[in-house]
């Protein structure tokens, strides 16, 4: 990665240059990800947290605060410091319930804590549990099914709750940790049997490596 570290540095500037001129774009959010995914990717953490902390200071980022503020989440995970992540959480939780995206990467993002970090599925089962009942039609509700056991408790919540078999049978694909340095598990859903071509690029769009290319059936994979 050292290899590429320059070009990672003119891709943070690009996107800050962004973030400068459009600070309260809706393409914003999305920026500051984009930087924080390259510090991860050249093993920048205090970075990280530099970078937030200027947003978070800097009253021209007022109205996107709050996603600035959630990458302390995943800076405190990375610290080990798995209690100040959730409190995190929490406080932006109990702040951003009228805003459904914010809030239900939020959930998830706490629940994979709970279930990866501190190993406790009973707290992370009611937290996924949550979103594919209060928000059954957003996107982060197939994210919460397959983290539940998408071909346990997920497809019989969803039989119950009569959502529309269209939702769940579409092909569905996530990993964590994500962003990730350097490891991270990959799982996907099929609603039928396909060759698939599974490849990693980086930000820069060069090909890293080809997980897979062959004949799958129908199911989850990991």
């Amino acid at each position: 990665m050292k290899s590429y570290e320059n070009d990672y540095d003119l891709v943070i500037d690009e996107y800050k240059a962004f973030l400068d001129k459009y600070p309260n774009s809706k393409e914003a959010p999305a920026a500051i990800f984009r930087i924080v995914h390259c510090y991860q990717q050249i093993d920048d953490y205090e970075a990280i947290y530099g970078f937030i902390q200027e947003l978070i200071t800097d009253k021209k980022f007022s109205e996107i605060k709050s996603y600035a503020e959630r990458h302390l989440i995943s800076y405190n995970v990375y610290l080990k410091e798995y209690e100040k992540a959730i409190s995190i959480a929490d406080e932006l939780l109990s702040n951003k319930k009228d805003d459904t995206d914010l809030y239900c990467q939020l959930l998830y993002e706490k629940g994979l804590i709970f279930k990866y970090q501190l190993e406790d599925e009973k707290e992370a089962e009611t937290i996924f549990t949550k979103i594919v009942k209060e928000y059954p039609n957003h996107y982060m509700a197939q994210y919460a099914i397959n983290e539940l056991g998408i071909e346990d408790y997920g497809y019989k919540y969803l039989a119950k709750e009569k959502i529309d078999d269209q939702e769940t049978a579409e092909l569905s694909i996530n990993n964590y940790p994500n962003p990730f340095n350097p490891d991270t598990e990959i799982r996907y859903h099929l609603p039928e049997a396909i060759h698939i071509n599974l490849e990693i690029y980086n930000l820069l769009g060069q090909k890293i490596r080809t997980l897979i290319n062959e004949q799958k059936p129908a199911g989850s994979h990991t």
